[in-house]
């Protein structure tokens, strides 16, 4: 397996919305070799005794020994990358090549070659929030600041940008479906409602090769209004020969868009451990360290869907349950829509590949690491 190319970028998160600035702008490639597997350092509680998220992280460690990673997958490869080089690993793709690329919220790396720069005008970015393999030797980069789409050469060289201010968004991940060539943006879209409040609308934006608008889909749910959780709705997703499949992380619903635009409840999940949130984000300026304990320690008030994979005919689908392992991965036959497994891990699902293998974290904490531990591997379920 190779693993040749790391790009990193500085990220905008949903929860730095509320409380964090981002300082460097420029995403950057560079060159990552695999090295031999360690065990990862355990989770280190560097704050407040009374923080309930550190002590969540030390009894997820304490746990390991239940995890069922290795009864569910079969490990193919493991890499590590070194925490000089990623200060908080955010979006991690894998590229057709077997190179990969890696979204960072990053202030200090060391460039090998820059792709792209800092502004608004095409071939730069402000706040890049993700990155995905367009057409072939390609990678395109959605700005969440800029509204910014560019497209850059796998020499990092610019190709080509358009901009989607005209539906009024910001992007938080993007897909790219090389069968029919078009583009899928997944982003808020902050409107006025009728009694002059703020009111979500649609999150999902398909968009031609060359940056012409076609829809939008996906309206924001009615019911997480009430909670205004306009500013914790990270969506997970995955594509599928050419169906996106979508889950909004405070409720299990899995949405299924078809290539014709037909949008329906793919699955809901039953008889599960997730729980949905009973109270929203207390808008309050913090301090970036503050902001984000206080974000993981309302996390651990319900389960927030955290990723989704398609793997064949299973779909996987993991939360943050913290029971007392961090995650909970159940996995769905489509073709019964049936729950066939569940499994309670410490390892977080990153991505999948072209040819089927799953990326996972093995680290408990995505930020602040000596190094990140990357597992490539392959569901056992038959």
């Amino acid at each position: 397996m190779s693993f040749k190319h790391l790009t990193s970028a500085c990220l905008i998160l949903l929860l730095s919305i509320l409380m964090t600035q981002c300082t460097s702008t420029k995403p950057t490639a560079k060159s990552q070799g695999q090295s031999a597997p360690q065990p990862h350092d355990a989770a280190k509680a560097t704050v407040a005794t009374d923080d309930a998220f550190a002590a969540a992280l030390e009894r997820a460690q304490r746990s390991a020994e239940s995890d069922g990673f290795s009864r569910a997958f079969k490990v193919e490869a493991k890499i590590s990358l070194a925490g000089g080089d990623v200060n908080a690993l955010s979006q991690f793709r894998v590229n057709p090549d077997g190179s990969f690329s890696v979204v960072d919220y990053d202030r200090t790396g060391a460039y090998v070659r820059p792709i792209g720069g800092s502004g608004n005008q095409p071939g730069s970015q402000v706040w890049p929030s993700d990155a995905v393999t367009a057409d072939v030797g390609t990678t395109a980069v959605a700005d969440f600041q800029g509204h910014r789409v560019n497209v850059f050469s796998n020499d990092g060289k610019f190709r080509s940008s358009f901009i989607y201010t005209p539906q009024n968004f910001s992007a938080q991940r993007v897909l790219y479906d090389d069968t029919t060539r078009v583009f899928y943006l997944y982003g808020n879209r902050w409107q006025m409602g009728p009694n002059g409040q703020l009111d979500g609308a649609s999150l999902l934006h398909k968009y031609s090769a060359d940056g012409k608008f076609v829809a939008s889909y996906l309206p924001f749910p009615e019911e997480a209004k009430a909670l205004d959780l306009y500013s914790y709705n990270t969506a997970a997703l995955d594509m599928d020969k050419g169906e996106i499949f979508v889950s909004l992380p405070f409720d299990y619903k899995v949405y299924r868009l078809a290539p014709d635009g037909e949008l329906s409840t793919y699955l809901t999940g039953k008889d599960t451990a997730f729980k949905a949130p009973t109270e929203g984000l207390e808008a309050k300026k913090r301090s970036p360290e503050e902001g984000y304990r206080y974000v993981q320690n309302w996390r651990l008030k319900w389960t927030p869907i955290t990723n989704l994979v398609v793997d064949k005919d299973k779909l996987l689908v993991q939360y943050q349950t913290f029971d007392p392992l961090r995650y909970t991965v159940d996995v769905w036959s489509r073709v019964t829509k049936k729950k066939v497994a569940t499994f309670a891990t410490n390892h977080a699902i990153l991505t999948r590949d072209h040819e089927g293998y799953i990326y996972f974290l093995e680290n408990l904490e995505a930020k602040g690491q000596e190094r990140y531990d990357i597992i490539r591997a392959k569901l056992k379920l038959s």
